[in-house]
């Protein structure tokens, strides 16, 4: 046995690289079942019922100025 290599590493089922291994099924499963892309969502709103206005008419607050 030389005394280079360590005891037991090329017996094992990935030789070694199994923490490699995992990281890279890891970081293969987050970008598969992660979503990337927020959902879309529809916002519809409605427009306000304003009475017609006829033209240069100003609300006022009653106090003072012209009415």
């Amino acid at each position: 046995m030389k005394a280079d290599r360590l005891a037991g590493a090329e017996h094992t089922l990935f030789g070694g690289y199994g923490p490699f291994v995992a990281l890279v099924a890891l970081i293969l499963a987050m970008a598969l079942l992660a979503p990337t892309i927020a959902p879309e969502r529809d916002i519809t709103t409605r427009p306000r019922a304003t009475p017609p206005a006829a033209a240069g008419d100003r609300p006022s607050s009653g106090v003072g100025g012209e009415r």
